[in-house]
């Protein structure tokens, strides 16, 4: 009996550690990270907030929530939230799912754990992110930060990639595969893009970055494209017969054709420079719908620098065809707030009585001088004829300039500054 006492007094203590205490070592696959301060650091409240999702049947997953390198009893709970008492802190054992959004996070490195599937890191401060041995990420999602430059081309098994509102971002490399269907960029300073190498894309959105061109010819399965506020000056859509949504507004692209993909349901091209002549065609090369399924087609907006013109009849032929004139309403802050049905301008009429412009003499024989207000400086000049063929194009001026008119055949032009318009008739 005494030696029975015994034993079991020599076993006892061991019962506050946790059954598995065995298995919570440094010598497992791991993610560490830094923080500034934690989510809601401004109130003194610094907490974690992170979402941990162990391989189904691990149990060596722990936190070394206080940066010692070692474990300490209850590191083995990862709780969605924990007070900050390192500001960096290291996540152990085989985690296939992490959520860390909303950490302030200075750095993260996940190069030390190759299962991680799905990774949610968005809305911190990170300036980087090694992916290099990140083979099997399905999804990342590292939007909202401060990265210049991201290398995918080691997920050969995403699905998805979002890595939008880095505003800094110059450099994206996406890899080539099969698997990815959607990839988001858009508020970045993408000059460049290669998607050539991912013909399974569905999505792709690409929205205000300064991209002058991008080959979409392999891109086959595509149904989905936004590019609006880039540098294109051409858009050739030949080979994506599939898509359903096209925004490509807010680029100069003078001509535009549509007729190989029947299956748009929405077309926004607002200020594209779009107008007479170029318009006409574009509305030409839209797929004729029955009246039951009426599309969208947003060829207007309310911004200070549209250029698009599209007349009353205009906006009849589309519906004829059944598509709906749409414009984009915007804030004072940019923002997209409505869209609302475009009944098109009655007319040139309409243009010429914005007085806006000064032009002397005119009529002319040869040369008029113009001049603007202080608030047009700067802007974009075209000189159009009736036909809305663009013949003249100055892409900035001062408050006062001239242009010659001897060599240009004898009619009525429309003089475009900016948002304004003026008739100049060559006599």
């Amino acid at each position: 009996m005494r030696l029975r006492t015994l034993f079991l007094s020599l076993i006892l203590p061991l019962s506050t550690f946790p059954l598995h205490a065995q298995n919570y070592t440094t010598d497992a696959p791991y993610i560490r990270m830094t923080t500034e301060g934690g989510w809601d650091a401004k109130d003194n409240n610094a907490v974690w907030m992170l979402t941990i999702t162990p391989q189904s049947g691990a149990q060596n997953v722990w936190v070394d929530w206080n940066g010692n390198e070692q474990y300490d009893t209850g590191e083995e709970s990862y709780a969605e939230i924990h007070p900050v008492t390192s500001k960096t802190i290291t996540i152990y054992g085989d985690v296939v799912e992490l959520d860390c959004p909303f950490n302030d996070l200075l750095s993260l490195d996940i190069s030390h754990n190759e299962m991680l599937e799905v990774l949610f890191c968005q809305q911190n401060l990170l300036t980087a992110l090694d992916l290099s041995k990140s083979h099997s990420l399905t999804t990342l999602d590292c939007g909202y930060n401060r990265i210049q430059s991201l290398d995918c081309s080691s997920l050969l098994n995403a699905t998805e990639i979002y890595c939008d509102r880095n505003k800094v971002l110059e450099t994206l490399i996406l890899p080539a595969t099969d698997k990815l269907t959607r990839v988001d960029c858009f508020v970045n300073r993408l000059k460049t893009l290669d998607v050539r190498q991912l013909p399974n894309l569905h999505y792709l959105y690409i929205d205000e970055n300064e991209i002058e061109e991008i080959d979409l010819s392999n891109n086959t399965n595509l149904l989905g494209l936004t590019c609006s506020a880039n540098k294109l000056t051409k858009l050739d859509l030949g080979k994506n017969t599939n898509l359903t949504i096209l925004d490509c507004s807010r680029n100069h692209i003078p001509q535009l054709s549509l007729s190989p993909n029947t299956k748009l349901k929405t077309v926004a091209c607002y200020s594209l420079g779009l107008s007479g002549e170029s318009l006409d065609e574009l509305i030409a090369s839209l797929h004729t719908n029955s009246a039951s399924e009426s599309k969208k087609f947003v060829v207007f907006s309310n911004l200070s620098d549209e250029n698009n013109i599209c007349t009353t009849t205009q906006v009849q032929e589309a519906a004829e065809r059944g598509w709906t004139a749409m414009e984009e309403i915007f804030n004072s802050e940019g923002i997209v707030i409505d869209r609302i049905p475009y009944a098109g301008t009655t007319g040139l009429t309409e243009i010429w009585a914005q007085p806006k412009l000064f032009i002397y003499p005119n009529p002319t024989t040869s040369v008029v001088h113009v001049c603007l207000p202080e608030a047009l400086a700067g802007a974009t000049v075209t000189l159009s004829n009736v036909a809305g063929k663009t013949v003249l194009t100055l892409p900035s001026v001062e408050r006062s300039f001239r242009i010659d008119l001897s060599n240009y055949p004898q009619g009525v032009y429309i003089l475009r500054v900016g948002t304004a318009f003026a008739k100049v008739l060559h006599q």
